[in-house]
């Protein structure tokens, strides 16, 4: 089973696979906001430098990277799992209610320019998943 994730921020990913033939010479691949990356199950030990991932850019690029590098990524929020994005969606969803239930105008407008936001994300993701899939 393969893992589905989305870019949240427009951005680079550097590559440190040169061992491998399916990116030669490249160093860093542009990625964008809404773009899905998926993390298939083929991996690869590099002996002195470890565990490597098999993933696909949208159907554009498909690379290995190093689980330390997912790893950091996924920590600095660059992109999220497709369910964990749908959680998001879903709690901003209800504390936008939440906050027009209490008639709190302010919170209302913060929370409602965040879930346009998130919206207008979830329509690049639900593109690209139709071209992925």
């Amino acid at each position: 089973m393969n893992h589905t994730f989305v870019i949240l921020k427009t951005s680079e990913i550097h590559i440190d696979c040169h061992h491998c033939t399916n990116c030669p010479d490249l160093e860093k691949i542009a990625v964008k906001k809404g773009s899905v990356l998926t993390l298939a199950q083929e991996k690869k030990f590099v002996e002195g430098r470890g565990w490597y991932f098999l993933i696909d850019f949208s159907n554009e690029h498909q690379l290995y990277i190093n689980t330390e590098d997912f790893i950091h990524y996924y920590e600095q929020e660059l992109f999220c799992s497709l369910l964990d994005f749908e959680l998001k969606y879903n709690y901003l969803k209800y504390k936008v209610n939440e906050a027009l239930d209490e008639r709190n105008a302010v919170t209302f407008n913060t929370l409602s320019n965040e879930l346009k936001y998130m919206n207008d994300l979830r329509k690049k993701i639900e593109e690209e998943l139709k071209v992925c899939h």
